[in-house]
């Protein structure tokens, strides 16, 4: 894939999104990569965390552990982009994408396992 630009990061409910410095990453070497899952709803298969068959996301874990979502769309008009998450989005992210996250214990960064785990009871 090459390199991506993070224009953006996601505000918490709390706060309004500050703004950033744009930064980019290669995803060549990127630390981890979990792919946005999707459920068959009789017609198409519909990904987890849009509720779209036409938009999805990816997560990103940079090499230096920053969290980047990838947002693509199929639809004419919509643009790509990639906005960055705090550690607790990203667990957000992960739990609603069903991602089997002691599956990608070797690749996360410990803080991500720890906010998982602290939400498992």
């Amino acid at each position: 894939m090459g390199r991506l630009n993070v224009l953006e990061r996601l505000g918490s409910a709390e706060e309004e999104a500050e703004e950033i410095s744009p930064w980019w990453f290669d995803t060549e070497h990127a630390r981890a990569f979990v792919e946005g899952e999707t459920d068959w709803d009789g017609s198409n298969d519909v990904y987890r965390t849009t509720g779209s068959q036409w938009d999805s996301e990816s997560l990103w874990v940079t090499a230096s552990c920053k969290y980047a979502l990838h947002f693509t769309s199929r639809q004419q008009g919509v643009s790509e982009r990639v906005t960055e998450l705090d550690v607790k989005q990203a667990v957000d992210w992960l739990i609603r994408n069903g991602t089997d996250v002691e599956e990608h214990v070797a690749k996360l960064p410990s803080e991500v396992l720890d906010e998982y785990r602290s939400r498992q009871g």
